[in-house]
């Protein structure tokens, strides 16, 4: 038995590897005709169910290779496909070599949606895609804007990136709007705009891009390739009861070589369009401060409650017009001009109850002022620039005229009749040149402005009151900044050297009192400012320690040289993409704010004197501040926080006197004056995917200690205010749009004798229902409740109703404002020692109907 046994088992085993044996199958694949190969065909092998048993892909040389078993590709099929060719196959046999030729064919591409993700992050560049925020109700990209997690719009139109006000608005990288970017937010349609893009660091000269120093935050709009070359915006005519008009046009022709807007509006419904004229970015901020920009002595403007829309309060008319246009002269030079004008006209009626904190008792006046005010502005500008990779030149000349007229009659306590002239007159040429020098560059700066300011005030009842202000001011400043740049080290050599020359003439009179006060005069300065900077910068560590000295030589009526040194230090650590960190410590020594004095009395208002004595100590500050920052940019989360504290010195101290008749009388006095204050500030955006909104949170805390000589006596006093908001929106379903925002207030005035405190809840809802895509109606409803110091409490409603009904492109528009018809509001505020408390007359119910077509 195991003899046969042995003789099976030699039989089968020589058999055995013939089931699993495996072969090699190659081939070639060329082009049928030309005989050329085919690259990246795609080779399978097939059993008869086209199940694909092997795959592979051909050479560069059109070559292919499979390892298969035998008896698996029994009965198979070699198939080869491309998308630029036909497809082949044949039948496998014992064959290893197979050579296949494919007929060329034309291949369609079918279309392909990618859905892409609403935001994202690289670099310092966050994109929105604004596809993904807009709702049915939004018209205009300021109305998605307000949706966009990270980014706040306040109610100015000023637009902040995670607690940070940007630097530059732009629209496809080309600054049109010169920083009134209210124009471009208020009126481009979102429909045009395929991605907001938020870039920190931001260098808009090319030059300086690979610069050390810290750059902008900039928010560009990126244009869908339909609108890019084309004419763009809207018109808008409306009429309404009682006697209520509006008309707008706005055209906007955009692209990366020439660009131009105009804007026509005219209302009497109290809708703001003057803010469109308003320059909003922090940049054109700092450069009036730096440029020693002189403020009105006189008082002009009409009191108006800051937590109101303005619409509920304005009664007149407004007209604007703003046109702007940059147009590429070469590869890299652009021509940029502006013009706008504007004149508004309004009325407002208040009461008016004004109490000082006295060290023995609370005087108190009330009175009744009804105020016409008058505000026109013209301003032009042209501006030349060339931007090139290893230099940078820049000029630009602007005129600007504003004129100013208010007239108030006051009955009370106070009975008399005041007309307020204030204008401002001023044309500059500002100059920039840079040149880079290997990793180098040296940069120079330019800036002569002429400014002519006169101002009047006549105050008429039992006798007549006359103030007349007149100012001129030459301001020349050139600056040559020099910087060397290493791999990680940047030493930065700026001097500046400045000259004003600047007369004012105060002339006060009274008839038939025969009371007067003249000056004439001349405040003058030169100065020269050297400030060293080193800055280190390595990965997401960025250190700058600026070291300015500044020696001043003050001559004309009073002479004086003056030595100022501001050492100040700041650290920023990108500790990664998503969470950034800082801090920043400046002891400052200030120079004299020079171009606001006069040893005279002005009259600012009817019952106000101020006067200034020119002085030459300036003030000692110590000021600490440092932030952190988180954006998770997948789930959409931004929150910043901040604190500061400052402590300052000054040998001057503010006085007040107030006669039993409540005329106030300001000045100054030689005398030791130390303050502090911290400052702290928090905010969150969160996008709610599950609400499909968006929430945003903000907290600010301010907390001030100082002191003034009132009737003789050193009162210290501390204010403090607290501001929380949120808000959300959703659209959770498509036929619903749900606004809502909560702000609370607190503000107080601590003395000695006693503490004052208000509180403010303000809350906001609008509901949208959207039936159908072209019909929509809005209901929105506001709660103002006031607490008083006194325990009392007042509340104000007011509600709203709008309808609009799309037929193509073109908006038929109905609104009803006010339907409770509220007439007044009630407010109280504390300042100087003093608290004010007001209540302003509103404009009535009224209905507006119009019709807005878009192109």
């Amino acid at each position: 038995m195991k003899i046969w046994f042995y003789l099976i088992l030699l039989t089968i085993i020589p058999t055995l590897p013939a089931h699993g044996q495996e072969t090699t199958i190659q081939g070639l694949v060329v082009e049928t005709g030309s005989k050329t190969p085919v690259r990246g065909a795609v080779v399978t092998i097939r059993n008869n169910k086209n199940t694909i048993l092997y795959n592979t892909q051909t050479s560069t040389k059109g070559e292919f290779s499979l390892m298969v078993k035998r008896e698996k590709v029994a009965d198979a099929t070699l198939v080869v496909s491309s998308m630029t060719h036909q497809t082949v196959q044949c039948t496998l046999t014992s064959q290893t070599f197979y050579r296949m030729e494919m007929q060329p064919k034309a291949f369609e591409i079918k279309d392909v949606y990618v859905k892409p993700d609403k935001i994202t992050h690289r670099n310092d560049t966050t994109s929105y895609l604004v596809s993904s925020f807009a709702t049915q109700k939004d018209r205009t990209i300021g109305d998605v804007l307000r949706k966009l997690p990270g980014i706040d719009v306040s109610k100015e139109g000023t637009v902040s990136y995670n607690g940070k006000a940007i630097d530059q608005f732009l629209v496809e990288g080309v600054d049109l709007f010169d920083g009134q970017y209210n124009i471009a937010t208020r009126n481009i349609s979102h429909d045009i705009i395929s991605r907001v893009d938020v870039v920190e660091n931001f260098q808009s000269k090319k030059t300086m891009r690979k610069n050390k120093a810290e750059g902008g935050t900039a928010l560009n709009l990126a244009l869908k390739d339909k609108a890019k070359g084309r004419w763009s915006g809207n018109v808008r005519a409306a009429t309404g009861l009682p006697k209520l008009w509006e008309s707008e046009g706005f055209g906007a022709h955009l692209s990366a070589v020439n660009q131009t807007s105009l804007t026509a509006k005219s209302n009497n419904t109290g809708k703001d369009i003057m803010s469109e004229n308003k320059m909003l970015t922090l940049d054109e901020l700092l450069r009036r401060v730096s440029t020693s920009t002189p403020t009105p002595f006189i008082s002009t403007s009409l009191g108006r409650p800051g937590s109101l829309d303005e619409g509920r309060t304005r009664f007149g008319r407004t007209h604007i017009v703003n046109v702007g246009n940059v147009q590429k002269v070469s590869e890299t030079g652009i021509l940029r001009t502006k013009l706008y004008y504007s004149d508004d006209r309004n009325t407002a009626v208040r009461e008016h109850g004004l109490s000082y904190f006295l060290a023995d008792t609370t005087l108190t006046r009330t009175t009744t002022e009804h105020g016409i005010f008058n505000n026109r502005e013209l301003s032009a500008a042209i501006l030349f620039k060339n931007d090139k990779e290893r230099s940078f030149f820049s000029n630009e000349i602007k005129y600007a005229s504003t004129w100013k007229r208010n007239r108030t009659i006051t009955r009370g306590d106070d009975n008399n009749q005041s007309e307020t002239h204030s204008d401002m007159h001023s044309i500059e040429n500002n100059l920039q040149w840079i040149r880079a020098i290997g990793k180098h560059h040296a940069k120079l700066t330019s800036v002569n402005q002429y400014r002519f300011m006169p101002e009047r005030l006549a105050v008429i009842n039992d006798s007549t009151r006359q103030q007349d202000v007149k100012r001129r001011q030459f301001l020349s400043s050139t600056q040559l900044n020099l910087t060397f740049n290493t791999r990680r080290w940047a030493l930065e050599m700026n001097a500046e050297g400045r000259i004003q020359v600047m007369d004012i003439e105060n002339d006060y009179r009274t008839m038939p009192l025969d009371t007067t006060f003249y000056e004439n005069a001349n405040i003058n300065y030169t100065a020269l400012i050297v400030q060293p900077t080193i800055t280190y910068k390595h990965r997401g560590l960025r250190g700058t320690l600026q070291m300015p000295l500044n020696v001043c030589h003050y001559f004309g009526t009073s002479v004086a040289n003056r030595l100022f040194f501001s050492p100040n230090l700041s650290l920023n650590w990108d500790i990664n993409s998503r969470w950034k960190i800082g801090a920043k410590m400046s002891i400052n020594r200030q120079e004299p704010a020079v171009n606001d004095s006069h040893a005279m009395p002005i009259l600012v208002d009817y019952r106000t004197f101020e006067m200034s004595p020119i002085n030459f100590y300036g003030s000692r500050s110590c000021q600490k501040m440092a932030y952190v920052s988180y954006a998770d940019y997948a789930h959409m989360l931004f929150v910043r926080a901040s604190v500061g504290y400052d402590t300052r010195y000054s040998n001057l101290s503010r006085t007040k006197s107030v006669d039993r008749h409540g005329m106030t009388h300001y000045s100054t006095v030689e005398s030791d004056n130390n303050s502090h204050g911290i400052m702290a500030l928090v905010t969150i955006s969160k996008r709610l995917e599950w609400l499909k909104g968006t929430f945003n949170a903000r907290c600010v805390l301010s907390q001030n200690t100082s002191s003034m000589y009132q009737n003789g006596i050193n009162t210290e006093f501390k204010t403090g205010s607290l501001q929380t908001s949120a808000s959300l929106n959703s659209n959770v379903w498509t036929w619903l749009d749900i606004a809502y925002r909560a702000q609370h207030s607190i503000n107080a005035l601590e003395i000695s004798a006693m503490k004052n405190r208000t509180k403010l809840l303000i809350q906001e809802l609008e509901l949208t229902l959207m039936p159908t895509d072209a019909l929509n109606f809005s209901l929105s409803a506001e709660h103002y409740a006031s607490y008083f110091n006194d325990g009392a409490r007042k509340h104000t409603f007011f509600a709203d109703f709008s309808c609009l009904y799309k037929y193509h492109k073109t908006d038929f528009t109905l609104h009803l404002n006010n339907i409770l018809n509220q007439r007044y509001y009630n407010n109280a505020t504390y300042n100087n020692l003093s608290s004010t408390y007001n209540q302003y007359a509103l404009r009535g119910r009224t209905l507006i109907i119009g019709v807005k077509m878009f192109f």
